[in-house]
């Protein structure tokens, strides 16, 4: 019943803050990654917060990376990670330049 509570408060909000420009997938992240996967959905940007302790990352990061537009990025929670470090587990660009975080873009003629 929380669960259920949770995301029909998302659902307000969102009905508030983006009339028609959101969409909410109550299922298994697996589940809605491919299934945005298969309607050919790309993202700027996944977050990942699967619970701590889990043994989700691996399977979730390659169903993630098949959302990912060009020049996007997966942020994920860990535990692992103190408060204040940041932590590259996994790293992949497909696109012809790195994430801007990275650093000054190359100079092009």
């Amino acid at each position: 019943a929380a669960v259920a509570a949770a995301v029909e408060a998302v659902r307000a909000n969102l009905a508030l803050l983006a009339p028609g420009g959101a969409e909410v997938l109550h299922k298994d992240a697996r589940t809605a990654l491919a299934a945005l996967r298969e309607r050919g959905e790309r993202f700027d940007v996944v977050y990942l917060d699967p619970p701590y302790g889990s043994d989700l990352y691996e399977p979730i990061l390659p169903v993630a990376e098949a959302v990912l537009a060009e020049d996007g990025v997966i942020v994920a929670e860990h535990e692992l990670v103190s408060p204040g470090e940041v932590s590259i587990l996994h790293e992949h660009y497909d696109g012809p330049r790195r994430p801007p975080s990275r650093g000054p873009r190359p100079k092009t003629a």
